[in-house]
C-alpha cells in the first residue's frame, strides 16, 4: 500500500474530505490531492506530521516503510531541536547573554537544520 492509499484510507475512516482534511492540517487541498494520487514523491515532514495529527495517527502509519519510520521519528526529533535552539536564542537574547547578531546566526542555523532533514525526509518517502 502506497503513502496515498494510507493518507485516503485513514482520512475516509476519519469522515473527511481532502479539503477538510487540508483545512485542519494548515496546507493547500491540492496537497491532499496529489499526495493520495502519488503526484507527491517525497512530501515535506512538517506537512505529513500535521496531517497525522489531524488524523490522529502516528507519522509511522502513513509512510509505514520502517527505514521512513526511523528517518520520520529522527527528523521530528531534529525538528524539536532546532525549535528549542531558536527558542534559546531569542530567550538569551532577550537575557543580555548573547549577541543578537549571534542569535540570528543560531536561528539560520536552525533554519538549515529543518531545511537539511525535509531533504533527507524527501530521500526517503
Amino acid at each position: 500500500m502506497t503513502l496515498g492509499q494510507r493518507l485516503a484510507t485513514r482520512r475516509h475512516a476519519a469522515g473527511l474530505s481532502q479539503a477538510e482534511l487540508a483545512l485542519r492540517a494548515g496546507c493547500h487541498a491540492n496537497t491532499i490531492v496529489f499526495l493520495e494520487s502519488g503526484r507527491v514523491e517525497h512530501p515535506r515532514s512538517d506537512t505529513i506530521a500535521a496531517i497525522a495529527q489531524v488524523l490522529q495517527c502516528d507519522v509511522g502509519e502513513l509512510i509505514a516503510d520502517s527505514g521512513a519510520v526511523r528517518v520520520a521519528a529522527a527528523t521530528i526529533a531534529v525538528t524539536d531541536a532546532a525549535a528549542e535552539l531558536r527558542r534559546v536564542a531569542k530567550a538569551a537574547t532577550t537575557d543580555g547573554v548573547v549577541d543578537p547578531h549571534e542569535a540570528e546566526q543560531i536561528k539560520a542555523a536552525a533554519d538549515r537544520v529543518d531545511d537539511a532533514t525535509d531533504d533527507v525526509v524527501r530521500s526517503v518517502i
